[in-house]
């Protein structure tokens, strides 16, 4: 089934039912329906055909959803831009995507002007091109589940971003898993979308009504008293939230009396949450919670621990196997397999760290233009080598680190997540990266670099006994650096740790990776 198709199928079954709502505007399955020919009609005028890229610069607007069904129905495929990325970064994926047009809203106009891209291409603002997109002839494309659908860059995070082609086949089976593993997913539900339209998160939990006809309510950028109202106000029942945005929500002077018991479930994911704040948000939403494992390249979703798993480990006994499983991003999700191997790409046992590699209808088509890529990451078997180090335990996927984020020192490998996860239940510690830092004995060593909470100290020393109960000796940092903005991260949360190290390695002729 492609998403259009589905569509087509929901605007015929209750046109009338609400599809959309940004504030009092709202635009129901029926008119999306027709508009999504409307546009396809217009980007085939355009001179758009199957399979041609354009550049999108939005936040999550109605005109916005227009658009991506409209290129759904067409076989166009949008390319989402990251509007926190440096008009330079925005010109490279514009580029490499091969975009044909760039279309953007009044908010990002002056960023979609810095973007220069030899040959120019077409630009429009996106609401206006959508409004005039009246009648016209429907364009006459088959399209297949095959397609591709979208196009969203990774953040990055080791390189340069690439394109990863996310089919209709991809979407339709994540919607499939979404409705039959989550909390409240169902025909009455009233989504919250707060993540941005270029993420995973954002798209693929913006297309989750489809699955149910049932509507979503869209915040165009993220704050944390916009979405609890909107909560309140629209009665919403489920939401995807990244733990920055769940830590700004309860954390909020003006959060903390809004009625929010309308909520049945909330899938959280795309970084670590400390357990503090897991019980945090637990108590101030009091509706099932669902954390989530995935990549852009598995379409955002690979494992789930599931609410009543969830709930179960958070209630049970402390020390138990089951109360450990709260630090667990759970089992494979429906479909899906979920397997970790060693170097040579052997699978290893329970409880053995290695590559976690995931297979089946929800990894990607593949990365645009990059065979070398491809080829290194698909292997011939259908396995999406992930780049993540975890170790599995009775089925459940245990995440340790990222293959490229490990440090050396003293002869020993040390993942940096795991001495991360115990520094953040230090009660002064509002953020943590630990990175490896030039040594002239060791060639590195360990160092946390820290956000304080207001009004609070750290020293070196009173780091490193916190430390001693919970770490071997060589994985507790030497070196403590205490900055005062936020650490650099991804518009999912992740912690981009290269750009952390960098001014520690300036000048030096080895940059550990």
């Amino acid at each position: 089934m492609t998403v259009c198709g589905r569509l087509e199928e929901r605007s015929r079954l209750h046109p009338e039912r609400v599809m959309y709502r940004v504030g009092e505007h709202v635009v129901t399955y029926g008119e999306m329906g027709r508009r999504a020919v409307d546009v396809a009609a217009g980007l085939t005028a355009a001179g758009l055909a199957r399979g041609d890229r354009i550049a999108v610069l939005a936040e999550q607007t109605l005109q916005a959803w227009q658009l991506i069904f409209g290129c759904a129905r067409a076989g166009v495929v949008p390319v989402l831009l990251n509007f926190r990325l440096t008009p330079d970064e925005l010109t490279f994926i514009t580029a490499d995507g091969g975009c044909r047009m760039l279309l953007s809203t009044p908010l990002f106009g002056p960023l979609a002007a810095a973007i220069s891209v030899e040959p120019a291409v077409e630009r429009q603002d996106l609401a206006s091109f959508i409004s005039g997109c009246v009648g016209g002839e429907p364009p006459d494309v088959d399209v297949l589940g095959s397609d591709d659908l979208v196009q969203l860059y990774t953040s990055g995070t080791t390189g340069l971003p690439k394109g990863v082609r996310i089919t209709h086949d991809n979407l339709w089976h994540l919607s499939q898993a979404a409705s039959s593993e989550l909390a409240g997913f169902a025909a009455d539900s009233v989504h919250l979308v707060a993540a941005p339209l270029f993420h995973v998160a954002g798209y693929a939990y913006g297309l989750g009504g489809l699955a149910t006809g049932s509507p979503s309510v869209l915040i165009p950028l993220f704050d944390p008293v916009a979405v609890v109202q909107a909560i309140e106000t629209y009665r919403c029942t489920n939401s995807l939230l990244v733990p920055a945005m769940l830590q700004a929500i309860v954390e909020h002077p003006g959060t903390g009396t809004a009625d929010l018991s309308t909520m049945r479930g909330i899938l959280y994911g795309g970084s670590p949450m400390s357990e503090a704040l897991m019980r945090k948000v637990a108590g101030r939403f009091r509706c099932g919670l669902s954390q989530t494992y995935g990549l852009t390249e598995t379409s955002g979703f690979a494992t789930l621990l599931r609410f009543d798993d969830h709930e179960a480990a958070m209630t049970a006994q402390p020390g138990s196997t089951e109360a450990a499983r709260i630090a667990s991003a759970g089992y494979a999700v429906p479909g899906c397999e979920v397997a970790v191997v060693s170097e040579d790409g052997g699978m290893v046992c329970d409880g053995s760290p290695g590559e976690v590699v995931v297979r089946g209808p929800l990894v990607m088509a593949g990365y645009w233009n990059r065979p070398e890529a491809n080829a290194a990451q698909l292997d011939s078997d259908g396995w999406f080598h992930t780049g993540d180090i975890g170790y599995l335990q009775e089925g459940y996927l245990f995440l340790v680190d990222r293959l490229n984020d490990m440090v050396v020192t003293k002869g020993e490998n040390v993942f940096p997540g795991e001495v991360e996860r115990v520094l953040a239940e230090h009660p002064a510690v509002l953020e943590v990266a630990v990175i490896g830092v030039p040594d002239e004995q060791f060639g590195e060593r360990l160092s946390a670099v820290v956000v304080l909470r207001t009004g609070q100290a750290l020293t070196v020393l009173e780091l490193q006994e916190f430390c001693r109960p919970h770490l071997a000796g060589f994985k507790i940092p030497r070196s403590l650096e205490i900055v005062a903005d936020p650490l650099p991260r991804t518009p999912s949360g992740k912690l981009l740790r290269r750009v952390v190290r960098e001014p520690f390695w300036a000048g030096h002729d080895r940059q550990i990776h």
